[in-house]
């Protein structure tokens, strides 16, 4: 199962532009690796969400990066 990801810059208040255009904020972070300010296509993300939950390992695909990168969902809040 993959997902596609682009970084973005915004932060804080400033995603609730992104959430008009239909996107999802998200945060990618992990042992040896630095934070990454993502955003998903909403629609995509639901779709992923839905099928794998919180206990299936997804291919993270960050636009600009070789490898993806293997997450797990495990917090999702809803406005």
């Amino acid at each position: 199962m993959e997902l596609k990801a682009t970084k973005r810059e915004k932060i804080g208040k400033g995603v609730r532009s992104l959430r008009k255009a239909g996107l999802v904020p998200a945060v990618a972070y992990g042992q040896g690796l630095a934070n990454l300010n993502l955003s998903l296509d909403e629609k995509e993300f639901l779709k992923v969400y839905e099928a794998a939950g919180h206990s299936l390992v997804i291919d993270l695909k960050v636009e600009g990066e070789n490898d993806p990168l293997k997450v797990l969902i495990t917090d999702v809040q809803e406005e």
